[in-house]
């Protein structure tokens, strides 16, 4: 599937998720959309895997990037 196609099933779906859930990347460090009325919100799941210092633990600076 392409990036037109997927944005189309996301647009018919009324669910910006899909094109979320279809970045490997983004599937990783645990990022998903949903509508709320008009807007997009975008979340981030905690996991260890998106921990940069785990002595802290603080989440790594280039998953922030990427969410941002």
């Amino acid at each position: 599937m392409n990036l037109a196609n997927i944005i189309q099933k996301a647009k018919v779906a009324e669910d910006p998720g899909v094109i979320s859930r279809a970045i490997p990347y983004a599937n990783f460090i645990g990022i998903d959309a949903h509508l709320d009325n008009e807007a997009v919100v975008c979340t981030m799941t905690g996991s260890d895997a998106i921990i940069g210092n785990p002595i802290l633990p603080a989440i790594h600076g280039g998953v922030i990037g990427a969410f941002l």
